[in-house]
């Protein structure tokens, strides 16, 4: 067991069976973000065991405990995007960088309130793909942090790079958010 009950959840998420994935089994086939995308709902506002996790000195989200959920989901949209879009032996999934982190000076992450961290992949080259990550109060619905993660996947037994599934844009918005990971 995890101390870290946000990191509990996201490990039984990884290791539980998916069939949501089945039309998308082929490596050669590439997928939509949609398929990676992955919904975390902090409910501080019912749960106090979850909130006091949280709470920082000043009555507001500890940005700490934030940023190991940032990477621990960033690596479950990443090894979902690889594993279950037909990648197998699974490949070593590691962060090769925090690309941003952007906090919203207006905006400040109260612990009395719910949040919402969602994330999915926004863009995919041979071996390394860049998820964008967002944080979000409830009542805010504007986000007070935005942060992108790069990881690359690696293959077992040699550590060298290996390819991962391409990334199909549906929408504009993530056409645009493509075009930039690229740049």
């Amino acid at each position: 067991m995890f101390q870290n009950p946000i990191v509990q959840q996201l490990w039984e998420v990884r290791h539980a069976p998916s069939s949501t994935h089945d039309s998308y089994s082929s490596f050669s086939t590439p997928r939509p973000p949609s398929l990676s995308r992955s919904q975390i709902l902090y409910p501080f506002s019912s749960n106090p065991v979850l909130a006091e996790t949280y709470k920082s000195p000043w009555n507001e989200v500890r940005f700490g405990k934030i940023l190991e959920d940032l990477d621990a989901t960033a690596g479950n949209i990443a090894f979902s995007h690889c594993v279950k879009g037909g990648s197998w032996p699974a490949p070593l999934i590691v962060t090769a960088g925090i690309d941003s982190i952007q906090l919203n000076p207006t905006l400040r992450p109260s612990i009395k309130t719910d949040h919402i961290l969602t994330g999915q992949i926004s863009w995919v080259g041979s071996s390394s793909m860049e998820i964008s990550m967002s944080v979000c109060g409830e009542e805010e619905g504007e986000p007070w942090l935005l942060a992108k993660f790069t990881f690359v996947a690696r293959e077992g037994e040699s550590g060298g790079a290996t390819k991962i599934v391409e990334l199909m844009p549906e929408t504009d918005e993530e056409r645009v958010a493509f075009r930039i990971g690229e740049g």
